[in-house]
């Protein structure tokens, strides 16, 4: 998948970051993990054994002029999705020299040029055809995601790593499209036992059809003709077995469980609440992406600071479990009634 957005071809599709979010399972998958970009986010610092929470810098609170802090976040993640990279120019710097703002832009802007293992000083940067060093030389932050190559400076997407099974899956939804609108198959045959010549065949085609359209009414057939219905089985004609297989095939790449976009496949873990459930998603599948975006963020920082993001609204308690636990911090001073 190159970066221009041109896209690779796979099967007899050419497939693009755009192209592959017609993909059910890549667009639940890129929507379910760029959503954690609205989780806020904190900055700490260590103090001997303990953490201390300050107030955020400039880039944490209002990392845009142009975007909201939250929509600014969820552009990030969906960069690492969809293009393996999310950039951006700076916008300001601090008197630390850190910046205060990036502008965030299309990776579709940015082209790389030079030799894979040659040291980072040898790639040449572009924004629209134009030389610029990568920031802290200058003015581009360049964010690779999760997957990354030995020796190049920019990411891998989820979409790239599973090129092969998108295309797959979208070129067997396309061929159960073509299978029913354009007449893969024909609905019935009229069969006779009797020779028919060519001019005949289309004459009884287009008596019987008139004879029958938009009625309810039985037909009566002659020539010894006999009406066969061809009749498909509904796993076949729409590929089920072939689409669910190959959603969760693509689910992995975006290490998500498969049955949490829909798909059902042999040997499935089910958990009996929805906090179970969201911790192993927080763990499996929500942890490294966010590990990932954190680690991008508190190199922004102020030197000595660190960024966090809340995961309290990803796990959500039932209620008993959180009358529990608001009883258990009343009665160890954790949180007062007020408080909780």
């Amino acid at each position: 998948l190159d970066r221009a957005g041109v896209g690779t071809r796979a099967s007899s599709l050419t497939i693009t970051p755009d192209a592959a979010m017609k993909h059910s399972v890549v667009n639940a998958c890129v929507n379910q993990i760029a959503n954690l970009g609205l989780l806020g986010i904190n900055a700490y610092r260590k103090v001997g054994d303990a953490v201390e929470i300050v107030d955020s810098p400039a880039i944490l609170r209002e990392p845009s002029a142009e975007i909201e802090p939250v929509e600014w976040r969820r552009q990030v993640f969906d960069g690492f999705l969809r293009r393996g990279n999310a950039f951006g120019m700076v916008a300001g710097l601090d008197r630390y020299m850190q910046p205060t703002q990036i502008e965030l832009i299309p990776s579709e802007s940015v082209t790389l040029t030079g030799k894979r293992g040659a040291p980072l000083r040898d790639w040449v940067w572009k924004v629209d055809g134009t030389p610029v060093d990568p920031w802290p030389n200058g003015r581009l932050w360049v964010a690779r995601g999760l997957y990354t190559r030995t020796g190049v400076p920019v990411g891998v997407s989820p979409i790239e790593a599973a090129l092969g099974a998108i295309g797959l899956g979208l070129a067997a939804e396309a061929f159960g499209a073509s299978w029913f609108f354009d007449g893969a198959v024909p609905s019935a045959v009229l069969e006779s036992d009797q020779r028919i010549e060519a001019d005949q065949a289309r004459t009884i085609k287009a008596r019987f059809m008139e004879a029958v359209k938009g009625k309810r009414e039985p037909a009566v057939l002659g020539l010894g003709l006999k009406y066969n219905a061809i009749s498909v089985a509904a796993n076949e004609s729409q590929f089920l077995e072939t689409l669910d297989a190959n959603a969760a095939t693509v689910a992995r790449y975006f290490l998500m469980p498969p049955e949490e976009v829909g798909v059902s496949v042999s040997g499935s873990i089910t958990y009996s609440n929805v906090e179970s459930n969201a911790l192993r998603l927080l763990s499996k599948t929500f942890a490294p992406w966010l590990t990932m975006f954190e680690s991008k963020m508190t190199r922004l920082c102020t030197p000595g600071l660190m960024a966090s993001t809340s995961i309290d609204d990803l796990v959500r308690l039932d209620v008993a479990t959180r009358t529990k636990v608001d009883g258990d911090d009343i009665r160890t001073g954790i949180r007062n009634r007020n408080e909780v």
